[in-house]
């Protein structure tokens, strides 16, 4: 259904901000805003509007984090949203671009850590240990946290608190302060733990075997990808998770440990992977950026196919540098490096970055705000009319002509205007569904242009979603009277 697919491309823009974004880049806080600005805020709005005519099955298994008492007040101080929750979809948006900002503050990080920490222990409370370990990590694969510092060092905590106490359950007195009802737990106050006068009454090797059980379980998922959007933000969060995983090993004295040996290892090698991946898309300016680029992977291959044996094996069991739906593509069997396969051998969710992405990825790792005007430039497209104005020109003068029409799109995926100019060619045409996937993408790259929103409420009457379509509608007039003001440059 086409309100749930935008709800789940929503939630996905979100999440790219949170672990594509550099918190120690000079232009982080213009980038910040300008996220807020163009997508944070008017996508929240427009879910707020849809909130109750649109299915939460988008949002179920989705970690939320309350640290405010102003916010959902009868609400958990920490959670997963399943059926029975009733947090609202724009809370859910809004309160995760608050969190960003509240971690850009001065002297921020005690505050963030305390909030981490209260969280967990929730979490603990009425679960368990190992799924507050979880809880914390899931916070970081889905954008909450814009470094992994915070991450490491409440893990770190919980883990040598758990070594002074007999029980996990006696963790929660010994931590937190007096709290009434779930949402008491938000006010309560962290009490001040003197690990140097506890005595160690347990060792921290069943926690951590979870902790790298479940890394493990992530770094295969993410191996597991489905589309390049995945493999993309999935290397981004491998980066961190990995390096928080040595991180709490060296902590703890456990990195020369025979357990725990292989897994150091392996996450160092991976790690070093995450941040090679990282600095190649923002260090080849002269490629198409939002294609896939596997390219980091070539020199590590080639060393590794010069060690002969069963190299390709080995790289794909022990690291992450090739995609399993790819593996037999990039690796064929004879023993071959195939890194630039023909755009028809890719499956279509590989080739580029989708449109919920883009937008994302051009702001914080292109950074080109005009990439909407960027053209791909693939042979198979074909010559003719090349620049974007031009095309545009020609197909005004003749709608009907498909292979143009076809052309443009293929040149220039992630024009919105282009985008918005077929979904209404398609809708003339009678083919709403086509029409709507089209226009949700154009939504995705530009969230504050009301005409869009307007069309998508006129889209989803045709399509039989009355009650949505004139929320939408309603929404569309609401943005056209009170559009988003771009914020000033921090500088200014």
């Amino acid at each position: 259904m086409p309100l749930e697919q935008f709800v789940t491309a929503s939630l996905l823009q979100y999440r790219a901000f949170g672990l594509l974004a550099n918190q120690t880049h000079p232009a982080f806080q213009d980038d910040l805003n300008q996220f807020i600005h163009a997508h944070g805020r008017p996508l929240a709005a427009a879910l707020a509007a849809l909130d109750g005519v649109v299915s939460r099955q988008a949002v179920e298994g989705l970690p939320y984090l309350f640290c405010s008492s102003q916010t959902e007040p009868d609400a958990p101080p920490a959670g997963y949203c399943d059926e029975e929750t009733t947090i609202g979809l724009r809370t859910l948006l809004s309160t995760r671009y608050r969190f960003w900002q509240m971690q850009q503050l001065p002297g921020a990080s005690p505050t963030i850590r305390s909030c981490l920490v209260r969280a967990a222990l929730y979490i603990l409370h009425t679960r368990n240990f190992n799924a507050s370990v979880r809880y914390l990590l899931d916070l970081h694969k889905h954008g909450y946290l814009l470094s992994s510092e915070s991450l490491q060092y409440s893990l770190a905590f919980l883990f040598v608190v758990r070594q002074r106490v007999a029980r996990d359950e006696d963790m929660v007195p010994l931590c937190i302060g007096q709290r009434d009802g779930p949402a008491g737990w938000r006010g309560a106050e962290l009490l001040p733990v003197d690990l140097q006068t506890l005595p160690m009454l347990r060792e921290a090797e069943e926690g951590m075997a979870y902790l790298l059980q479940t890394a493990d379980n992530d770094i295969d998922e993410v191996r597991a990808a489905r589309s390049y959007d995945e493999w993309v933000l999935g290397q981004h969060y491998l980066a961190d998770l990995t390096m928080t995983a040595h991180f709490l090993l060296g902590y703890l004295n456990m990195q020369n440990e025979r357990a725990f040996i292989a897994f150091n290892v392996r996450y160092e090698e991976i790690t070093a992977d995450g941040f090679a991946y990282y600095h190649t898309l923002r260090g080849e300016p002269e490629r198409y950026p939002f294609e896939m680029n596997l390219t980091y992977s070539y020199a590590i291959f080639q060393a590794a196919q010069m060690g002969g044996g069963d190299w390709q094996d080995r790289l794909c069991d022990e690291r992450v540098l090739v995609p399993d739906q790819l593996a037999d593509l990039l690796l064929p069997n004879d023993g071959t490096i195939n890194l630039q396969p023909t755009p028809d051998n890719i499956p279509v969710a590989w080739r580029m970055l989708s449109a919920a992405v883009a937008p994302i990825y051009a702001q914080l790792v292109v950074r080109d705000p005009g990439y909407r005007a960027l053209a791909r430039t693939d042979d198979q497209i074909g010559s003719g009319h090349t620049d974007l104005p031009s095309l545009i020109r020609a197909i005004r003068q003749n709608p009907e002509n498909q292979q143009l029409r076809a052309q443009l799109l293929d040149r220039y995926p992630y024009c919105d205007q282009c985008l918005f100019m077929e979904a209404l060619y398609l809708d003339r045409c009678g083919e709403q569904k086509r029409a709507m996937a089209l226009l949700q993408q154009a939504i995705l790259i530009d969230p504050s242009d009301h005409h869009r929103w307007h069309s998508a409420g006129v889209l989803l009457h045709k399509l039989g979603h009355v009650e949505a379509a004139s929320r939408l509608k309603g929404f569309a007039v609401t943005l056209r009277d009170d559009p988003p003001v771009a914020p000033p440059p921090e500088d200014a």
